[in-house]
This record gives C-alpha cells, sequence and structure tokens, in this order.
C-alpha cells in the first residue's frame, strides 16, 4: 500500500510541477557596432537651433539641442560627407524638441535606407530601376521599370532591405556612411535628364530621405519631436505627342539610428519619426506607366 501511496504522490508531484509556469529566458541585446562606440571629442559648441538652419556631415557638438520650434534641413553635400546624413557625437546630451528635416534630401552613392521605386514606361521604352550601392562591392536593386509598351507598364515599388543586408550595414558604418541616404527612385522613360533626383523634372525619380545618427552620452527626445526622413514622391511625365513620359519612381525613406547610455525620452516611445517612401509619379498620358513607391526606410535605437 505504502508503494502505491509513493507512485501516487510522486505523480501528483509532477503534475504539479508541469503545472507551473516556467519563467523564458530573453537574451540581452546584441552590442552596439563599434561606430557607436565614441561620443566625440565635443569640441563644437551646442547649436541651440531655435529657428531654421541647413547641417550636414559628421559633427563633434559638447551637447546638441533642436529646440521646439526650431528645424534643422539637411542639404546634400558631397564636400562634406556623409553628404547625404547628419551624425551628430556629443559626449553630452542631445535634446531633439523641434524638427530634423531630411525628407528627400538624397541621391547618395552610398543608398543605405529604403529603396527606390523604378519608373513607369512609355511606347518607345522602358522606365529605369531604381540602382544603389551599399559598398564599392555589393550592388543593389530597387524597384524595377516599368516595360514598354502601349501602354507602358507601371514601375515595380521597392522592397525595404532584408534583415542580413541591415546587419551587414551596422556592422560596416564606418565604411558605407560615407554618402549615405535612401534610395532614389527610377525615372520614367523619355525624361530629359534622368539621374539628377534634385533637378524636379516631368518623369524623374524621387529623392531618397536622408539619414540621422544621434551618438550621445544621453538622448532627450522629446514629444513635439519630428524627424523626417520620408522619401520625396516621384514626378509626373510630360505629355507628348503620342507618347508621354512614364512617371519617376518613388524615394526610398531614409534612416535614423541612435546610441545613448542613457535615454530620458526615447525616440521608440515619444515625438514622431517618419520613415515612407515616396509615392511613384503619375504617367504623362495614357501611353504611359506610373512610377513605383519607394519602400520605407529603417531604424535603430540601441
Amino acid at each position: 500500500m505504502t508503494r502505491y501511496l509513493r507512485i501516487a504522490a510522486t505523480a501528483a508531484l509532477m503534475a504539479a510541477l508541469a503545472a507551473v509556469t516556467l519563467g523564458t529566458y530573453t537574451p540581452p541585446p546584441p552590442p552596439a557596432p563599434h561606430f557607436f562606440d565614441y561620443f566625440g571629442d565635443g569640441s563644437e559648441p551646442d547649436p541651440e537651433v531655435s529657428g531654421t538652419v541647413t547641417l550636414g556631415g559628421e559633427h563633434s557638438y559638447a551637447s546638441f539641442t533642436v529646440q521646439a520650434g526650431g528645424t534643422v534641413n539637411i542639404v546634400e553635400n558631397f564636400s562634406q560627407p556623409p553628404s547625404s546624413s547628419l551624425v551628430v557625437r556629443s559626449p553630452g546630451t542631445c535634446t531633439i524638441a523641434g524638427t530634423i528635416n531630411g525628407r528627400g534630401a538624397a541621391n547618395p552613392v552610398y543608398t543605405i535606407g529604403g529603396t527606390g521605386g523604378g519608373g513607369g514606361g512609355n511606347p518607345g521604352a522602358a522606365g529605369l530601376a531604381a540602382l544603389g550601392v551599399i559598398s564599392p562591392s555589393l550592388d543593389f536593386s530597387g524597384g524595377g521599370g516599368g516595360a514598354a509598351g502601349n501602354p507602358g507598364g507601371a514601375g515595380q515599388d521597392g522592397t525595404a532591405l532584408n534583415e542580413a543586408l541591415r546587419t551587414f550595414v551596422l556592422d560596416e558604418m564606418s565604411a558605407v556612411v560615407d554618402s549615405s541616404g535612401g534610395m532614389p527612385g527610377g525615372a520614367g522613360a523619355g525624361a530629359a535628364n534622368p539621374f539628377d533626383c534634385h533637378n524636379a523634372q516631368p518623369g524623374n525619380g524621387g529623392c531618397g530621405g536622408g539619414g540621422v545618427v544621434l551618438v550621445c552620452r544621453e538622448i532627450d527626445f522629446q514629444a513635439t519631436a519630428i524627424v523626417d526622413l520620408r522619401g520625396q514622391d516621384g514626378f509626373a511625365g510630360a505629355s507628348g505627342p503620342g507618347a508621354g513620359a512614364g512617371g519617376g519612381g518613388g524615394g526610398g525613406g531614409g534612416y535614423f539610428f541612435t546610441y545613448a547610455i542613457a535615454y530620458i525620452h526615447s525616440p521608440a516611445n515619444s515625438g514622431s519619426v517618419r520613415l515612407e517612401g515616396g509615392a511613384g509619379g503619375a504617367g504623362g498620358d495614357g501611353t504611359a506607366g506610373s512610377g513605383g513607391r519607394g519602400s520605407p526606410g529603417w531604424s535603430r535605437y540601441f
């Protein structure tokens, strides 16, 4: 009898243990890539942005403040790398209460944000694909151009970078950030100057969103903060005798990376971060296809 009681008691104990919900181990997040190790030397004074200023490239501020109502516009400048982005390093506090605007700022060599949409085709030619380079050895494409035909085909939408490419970008930031931003959209067939998204001509693809990197000992991203890194919309194609130009593809969204030892308010739960891709432009007439949409950009907060 005692033996059966022991067996019954053991079975009851095992059932009780099985009913206990054991905690699940969650591994810590991976360490930030080495690009984010350095807070800079703080040699530049805090710009204390209260109105509208233009900034670009990499800076080392003692602290960095964009006040509520203030705006920083990112403008592409290939003489000050990273030409399509703003990188701020600070051993102090970075306070973002106003706006950092990099919408449609980027026509870069290295495109590590979202991918562009392809341009629309027309009866005489296919639209151009959106193209980019992550590193000297790694070309990649956005949306394909629309096929030639009557009417011409629509450009394809861009596809966001996969996780393997995002990991590569973060691990190789020092090498790939030199002139980075979102990928411009491909131009539509018949566009007059298809490789300069800044000229705003009919059928051109939209520029990509700029990039922003904040590497600060402390970050205060307030509820009034706006970081706008959307891709620019593609431009509608011009109409023409018998064959209009295809619509330009939308630019890819940019990227926003932050690193801080302490967050007072984090971009993950305060303010507004906009990384959408641009819409494709309409075809110039019924013979031409529209451009594809750019893909969204991406963010990482360490």
